[in-house]
């Protein structure tokens, strides 16, 4: 009987977010295959106790937290002449530190684990990330890189024959032309197309969508006195934000879509759930600042923070998406239609791979204020039309969006790079 496929998970995170839940969720769905998981990530051990309960896991820093930190925060006060003459050489030094301080060291340490676990694969869980892909090279096996943002355009395809120009070409060439990945996985189309764009082989990526725990998410009745806690009318239909309160994500376009139905739905009440996490608290202060200009900050509760998502997106009607960028995915909005909302979302990115407009949701422009309370009101003023946008949303979520389809995808993939078929596991199989 052949060994299991041997699979080393890479993933570079400290803090926690999309990137490692995503991760958990696919872990949890390869315990159905003949697959041995190990998981290196550089979050704290107890984390990764609790996410990756039944597979090998290290944590190991794989890079120092500096890196990830804005490396021009001290030059916002500097004249733009001297952001643009001393950005490129700040930002080619800046790399090749990374790489003699962060990607080399890193890469051996992978290696050593890959080899010790007799890997046929290294799975980089954050892009195309240099140690692993340098890693995968030294051993001689199969890389794959999950992408779970855009690949922004290069702003300088070809640097001049500067000392920075070199430098700039070298890195690049160390990071996308050496140990490039055998596959790559956009978790949307629209970030496929900025990878494609960036000259990447078609037959090299493959989309997977990413999936929620549907465990979690679920329809069902919240906790008695939450209602009460936030302050909401017992008679209220509620509209949910949920997110961190930074620009992008379209908290205060949100408000201004909210404030005009509020005018009107006298039954009508917000919830913004999410803080500024690391973004600019000044933005949050704007936000309270909107509501009170808008005449809406009765109406609004701002519950900072929640550990409870899930219970609170059940405690909602409708669920609010409105990011005035384009989303990769779209995570909330998957999980408020895996909850029994109705969803509202932005038009751009991932949202328009997830809902189909006026079936499973609606779409808008999240600058149009005037569009999304259009949708907004009537979703909360017909309570019919509410609930059969939110059943089809949740059949979406059963059939698109389980760990199950998550699973079985990238195990196709799998399948594709090592050219072999992977069995599924029968119950008495599955690691306990």
């Amino acid at each position: 009987m052949p060994p299991p496929v041997s699979v080393l998970f890479v993933d570079e995170t400290f803090t926690f977010g999309g990137a490692i839940t995503s991760l958990s969720h696919l872990v949890h769905g390869l315990a159905d295959y003949d697959i041995d998981v190990t998981v290196v990530s550089g979050q704290n051990a107890g984390t990764m106790a609790t996410l990756f309960p039944e597979c090998r896991y290290y944590s190991v820093p794989l890079r120092l937290p500096w890196v990830h930190a804005d490396p021009f925060a001290r030059e916002r006060g500097a004249s733009p002449d001297v952001v643009k003459r001393l950005g490129p050489v700040m930002r080619v030094a800046r790399s090749m530190y990374w790489f003699a301080n962060g990607d080399l060291r890193s890469s051996v340490r992978v290696a050593q684990l890959a080899r010790r676990h007799r890997a046929d694969i290294i799975h980089l869980n954050n892009g195309w990330q240099l140690d692993g892909a340098m890693a995968a090279k030294m051993l001689g096996i199969a890389c794959i890189a999950h992408l779970r943002g855009f690949w922004l355009a290069d702003t300088d395809p070809d640097p001049p024959p500067t000392l920075v120009g070199i430098g700039r070409r070298a890195m690049r060439a160390l990071r996308h032309e050496i140990a490039p990945p055998a596959m790559t996985l956009p978790v949307s189309a629209s970030v496929a197309e900025s990878v494609e764009q960036r000259g990447i082989p078609s037959d090299k990526i493959t989309v997977v969508h990413d999936a929620i725990d549907l465990e979690t998410f679920h329809p069902g009745t919240p906790p008695e006195g939450l209602r009460a806690e936030f302050g909401v009318p017992a008679n209220a239909v509620l509209v949910g934000h949920f997110g961190r309160v930074i620009p992008w994500k379209g908290t205060i376009e949100f408000l201004r879509g909210f404030a005009r139905v509020a005018a009107e739905v006298p039954t009508a009440h917000a919830l913004v759930v999410g803080d500024a996490s690391d973004g600019p608290a000044s933005y949050q202060e704007e936000v309270y600042r909107s509501a009170g200009e808008l005449g809406i900050r009765e109406r609004v509760t701002f519950t900072g923070f929640r550990s409870d998502v899930p219970d609170v997106m059940r405690l909602c009607d409708v669920v609010v998406h409105s990011s005035t960028e384009s989303e990769p995915f779209g995570m909330v909005i998957v999980e408020g239609m895996a909850t029994g909302n109705a969803v509202v979302a932005a038009d751009s990115g991932g949202p328009v791979e997830i809902i189909r407009d006026g079936v499973d949701g609606f779409l808008v422009d999240p600058r149009d204020p005037a569009k999304m309370a259009e949708r907004i009101k009537a979703l909360v003023t017909d309570e019919a039309l509410r609930q059969r946008i939110a059943s089809a949303g949740m059949e979406r979520t059963r059939s698109h969006f389980s760990k199950e389809r998550y699973a079985a995808d990238v195990v196709s993939v799998y399948e594709r790079v090592l050219g072999t078929s992977i069995k599924r596991r029968s119950d008495a199989e599955r690691p306990r």
